[in-house]
């Protein structure tokens, strides 16, 4: 078969902030995580277990942070999923009126896959990777805005502990890194490469601001000074499928969002997933479509059937256009092209819901045609390798491809404290302290400062509705850091208190505050 002039990258980037309430048995927040399980994370495995099982060759990226790692290997959170699944499922049963059969369907899939894999869907991920098909990438520890660390020493934990998160939930070491919000500044550079980072992938902008110019644009990947292969992420593929008013997600066939049984039943009907002070909250079965530009109150009602037929109808258009501009891209380009379509994971299957029936289709209709190849990053790395060194330019995924939605009036207020808790960090792991208790306390203010530095505190701040939420958190960990670290200097640490927090925040158990030492050992991140 005649060679394809090129390459479409899918790079599926899942995340979600570290929420862990044991105090309650319900907390709105960890919705967040049934949520994305039943609707995006066991729907992705399906189709790729089941494209796997029908011989279909196909290569995605795929990145899943430490934070979300940490929830899915969670017991606590795992049992109360299985609890949330069958309450659903009998919701579904008695309110989704003619949806019924599709929800029980649909929902069935995800337990199947879920008893399958005994809860274990990282398990289930890395089998997809041993076939073959995935190229699991790591995440930096909680998902900070590297930029905005102060010191390389933060940043360079915040790399280190992702690596070593990665290695511990897949047994193999990554090829990879998505950085988080793809915020990239000169300084990252011999850090990465410091700590084995060999692939990254940043915003269009860094790369058409990089210098040299690369002649190639995006259609390649460049070679940093360090050493690191770096993808610039294509924002027409991003736009036809990410955007709801520009891409496919709008279309009138396709479930409506915003809609929610939670909200339109009746009090009796969705008691069992009110919250613990009886106000309503979305429990993701929906039963209209987007319609059109109505009121929510006149949205039609949802036809899966009519609305999977237009999700392979719309892969088939997005497989055209990226085949087309390979074919424009080959013509001028001396080495295969490749374009890197980058999404947030939970995009398909959670927001877009027919997201996974699309790209079922994208891939099947790809290994049919002699024009496209799909082909995870690292693969084009070993096969074509960047040819051409420059120096990607600062940027990041957000407003303005600069750092204003996360530092701005309403969030410069978390600088000071944080800077100063990581400071505190610093000299503590220089001098730890002598005995088991101590270090154990260390260990743990490195947990919650790793975790008052996730994105997402500051993002959801900028977004608005989970902004008091996300105000406490970062607070809280702040605040229990500087407590342990008062307790670590005046030798006075309290063991319950410590064994509490040790219990909620229960993420990275091995971890070791020489991380913010430059005395860690080098992961190597290549191999």
């Amino acid at each position: 078969m005649k060679r394809p002039p090129g390459g479409l990258g899918i790079v599926l980037h899942a995340h979600l902030p570290f929420v862990r309430h044991p105090e309650q048995q319900s907390f709105l927040e960890e919705d967040w995580l049934h949520h994305a399980i039943t609707e995006c994370y066991a729907p992705l495995l399906d189709t790729f277990e089941r494209l796997a099982a029908d011989g279909v060759p196909f290569g995605v990226t795929m990145s899943l942070s430490p934070t979300l790692c940490a929830m899915l290997d969670d017991d606590l959170l795992r049992t109360r999923f299985s609890e949330r699944l069958e309450r659903l499922m009998a919701l579904a049963n008695r309110a989704a009126g003619a949806l019924a059969p599709h929800y029980a369907e649909r929902l069935g899939r995800v337990r199947d896959v879920w008893h399958a894999h005994q809860g274990d869907l990282l398990a289930g991920f890395a089998r997809i990777e041993s076939q073959g098909h995935l190229d699991l990438w790591a995440v930096p520890a909680t998902h900070a805005v590297l930029p905005l660390l102060p010191t390389s020493e933060s940043r360079r934990a915040q790399i280190r502990i992702g690596i070593e998160s990665h290695r511990r939930h897949f047994a193999k070491t990554p090829r990879g890194m998505w950085l988080p919000e793809c915020a990239w500044d000169e300084t990252l550079d011999a850090t990465l490469a410091e700590c084995g980072v060999r692939n990254v992938v940043l915003e269009a902008h860094a790369l058409a601001g990089a210098w040299p110019r690369p002649r190639h644009g995006l259609a390649a990947p460049i070679r940093t000074p360090a050493g690191i292969a770096a993808f610039g992420r294509d924002p027409e593929s991003s736009v036809r499928v990410w955007s709801a008013s520009e891409g496919y997600p709008g279309d009138p066939a396709y479930r409506e969002f915003h809609r929610d049984v939670g909200w339109d039943a009746d009090q009796e009907t969705v008691e069992p997933f009110l919250s613990d002070d009886g106000h309503r909250r979305p429990v993701g079965l929906k039963l209209h479509r987007v319609t059109g530009p109505v009121p929510l109150s006149g949205k039609s009602s949802y036809d899966p059937e009519a609305a999977n037929r237009r999700a392979v109808e719309h892969a088939r258009d997005f497989l055209g256009g990226r085949a087309r501009l390979l074919r424009r891209l080959g013509q001028r380009m001396d080495r295969s092209p490749i374009v890197v379509a980058a999404f947030d994971a939970e995009l398909f299957g959670h927001w877009w819901y027919e997201g996974p029936v699309f790209l079922d289709a994208l891939f099947r209709l790809a290994a049919r045609s002699p024009a496209i190849e799909t082909i995870s990053l690292s693969d084009h790395v070993d096969a074509h390798g960047p040819d051409e060194q420059s120096s990607p330019a600062p940027s990041t995924w957000g407003k303005g491809a600069d750092l204003r939605t996360w530092l701005h009036e309403g969030t410069a207020w978390m600088l000071d404290p944080a800077h100063q808790a990581e400071a505190r960090m610093l000299r503590l792991a220089a001098r730890p302290p002598a005995g088991a208790l101590g270090r154990r306390a260390l260990a743990q203010a490195g947990r919650e400062l790793l975790l008052s530095q996730s994105s997402d505190w500051a993002f959801l701040i900028t977004a608005g509705p989970s902004r008091s939420y996300a105000e406490h958190r970062f607070r809280e960990h702040i605040a229990a850091f500087s407590n342990l670290c008062d307790a670590i200097e005046y030798s006075h640490i309290d063991e319950p208190h410590l064994a509490s927090l040790e219990s909620r925040n229960n993420l990275f158990p091995w971890l070791d505050p020489e991380s913010w030492t430059s005395a860690a050992p080098q992961p190597d991140c290549c191999s």
